[in-house]
C-alpha cells in the first residue's frame, strides 16, 4: 500500500462522520470545539502516526495544532504491536486486512473517544479525567481554571491516594 492509498483508507473512515479532510488533517467541526484526526508520516521510515484530539474554537491555537490531543496508541505491547504492524506500510500485511484493522483501530481509539466529547465542558471533563495534566498546554489549563488551588488539592490528592499515602 503506498501513502495516497492509505489516506484513502482513512477518508473512507471518516468521511461517513462527517470529517472533512484538508491535505493530513480530518476535521469535524461545531460550534464551541472541532474533532480532530491528523496522520504524520515517520522522518526515518515508512510509517505513520495517528493524533486525535479537540481544538477549542474560543482558543487561540498559537503554534500548537491541537489544544487537547493524544496519539493513536495503546499501553499494551501486543496491542501496540499490532497498531505499529498496521501504521508501517512496509510490514508484510495484505490491503484489504491493513484498511480492515485500521478501520478497527481508528473507531475503537479515535473516534469512541471524539464521539464522547461534543462541547467545551465535555472537553473539561475529559480532561479533569487525565492521570495529570502535563501534556496539556498551560492556556487550556487555564481557559478551564485548572491551575487554581482547589484543583492542585484535588490533583494532590489523586496522586497521594494512587501512591498510597491517604490517609485512613
Amino acid at each position: 500500500m503506498n501513502k495516497i492509498k492509505f489516506k484513502q483508507a482513512i477518508d473512507q473512515i471518516l468521511l461517513p462522520h462527517k470529517f472533512v479532510r484538508n491535505k493530513n488533517t480530518w476535521i469535524l467541526k461545531s460550534p464551541e470545539i472541532n474533532k480532530v484526526i491528523s496522520v504524520y508520516q515517520s522522518n526515518y521510515s515508512n510509517t505513520y502516526y495517528i493524533d486525535y484530539g479537540f481544538i477549542i474554537n474560543n482558543l487561540e491555537l498559537n503554534d500548537l495544532n491541537m489544544h487537547v490531543f493524544k496519539r493513536l496508541g495503546s499501553s499494551d505491547y501486543n496491542e501496540q504491536i499490532s497498531i505499529n504492524s498496521v501504521l508501517s506500510l512496509n510490514s508484510s500485511m495484505s490491503e484489504h486486512e491493513r484498511v480492515s484493522q485500521l478501520k478497527v483501530i481508528i473507531e475503537d481509539r479515535a473516534l469512541s473517544v471524539l464521539e464522547k466529547v461534543n462541547t467545551a465542558s465535555d472537553l473539561s471533563e475529559y480532561i479533569q479525567g487525565f492521570p495529570n495534566l502535563n501534556m496539556i498546554p498551560l492556556v487550556v489549563k487555564n481557559y478551564f481554571h485548572l491551575t487554581n488551588r482547589k484543583n492542585v488539592k484535588i490533583w494532590v490528592a489523586k496522586i497521594l491516594t494512587i501512591f498510597g499515602f491517604n490517609k485512613a
